[in-house]
């Protein structure tokens, strides 16, 4: 944000993670917030407001499973806001579209893949962008265009004699990760797969 940035740095000693803003120079060093015990903010990359007066980042706690909230911080004195009641399993970056509206990279459940959503502030109503089984992962925008890592993960099940491997063929296919297979006295396959929901 003009002559300042924000960056969130992760102590390992202390497993201690600080939201920091400086110079670019690294200089006139401030500690907005800090998280540890357990409790995470995202290394992924805070996103400043518009008019420079907040600084957004997903903050994460443990409680029965992994939550993250978008939260937002006091640029001057980091007075900390939770941006909407929504809580994701994992959060990429986020940025701001507008002074009313942010855009994150957001995985909901474990089991679902990084999606796009668009964040209302500060109401903080979410609302998808994206609704395919591709994974999103990253965000930036500049004006009305936006850029985005998109990977689509698929797989195949093959079947080949010993001997010639090159004569596979595949008989199934799919989105999801295999978790081993074995064939059944009767001649079929037995294989476990992870698909998104």
């Amino acid at each position: 944000q003009g002559d300042r940035f924000a960056f969130v740095r992760h102590d390992e000693a202390t497993a201690e993670f600080m939201l920091v803003v400086s110079n670019v120079d690294g200089t006139n060093e401030q500690v907005l917030a800090t998280r540890k015990d357990g409790d995470r903010l995202s290394i992924y990359g805070p996103a400043w407001s518009p008019d420079g007066h907040l600084v957004v980042c997903p903050a994460s706690h443990w409680d029965n499973g992994f939550h993250i909230k978008l939260m937002g911080f006091d640029s001057t004195d980091g007075r900390e806001q939770q941006i909407g009641d929504q809580s994701w399993f994992l959060m990429f970056e986020v940025a701001w579209e507008d002074a009313s509206s942010l855009v994150v990279s957001a995985q909901e459940r474990e089991t679902s893949p990084h999606e796009l959503w668009r964040i209302n502030y500060p109401g903080g109503a979410a609302q998808k962008i994206t609704y395919d089984l591709d994974d999103y992962r990253g965000v930036s925008l500049s004006g009305s265009d936006i850029v985005t890592v998109r990977t689509n993960l698929s797989w195949q099940l093959w079947v080949a004699p010993l001997d010639e491997p090159q004569k596979a063929t595949a008989i199934t296919s799919g989105v999801g990760l295999n978790y081993g297979l074995d064939w059944t006295s009767k001649g079929k396959i037995v294989y476990a797969s992870m698909v998104p929901d």
